[in-house]
């Protein structure tokens, strides 16, 4: 293995522990939101939006 191919897998190597580690830190910060309202309905409505299409 010659210098050239050995610095591309040093600069490879460093930039996946890079990749890893920032992605990896950023994963502990996501926040999860509640996006639906709390409902004690049980049961949906199935009526059209608009009504019948009069032909």
């Amino acid at each position: 293995m010659n210098r050239q191919n050995l610095m591309i897998l040093i600069v490879d190597l460093v930039l996946i522990i890079i990749f890893i580690g920032g992605f990896g830190w950023g994963i502990g910060t996501v926040k999860r939101y509640q996006v639906e309202p709390n409902t004690s309905r049980t049961e949906t409505n199935t009526d059209s939006l608009y009504g019948r299409l009069q032909i």
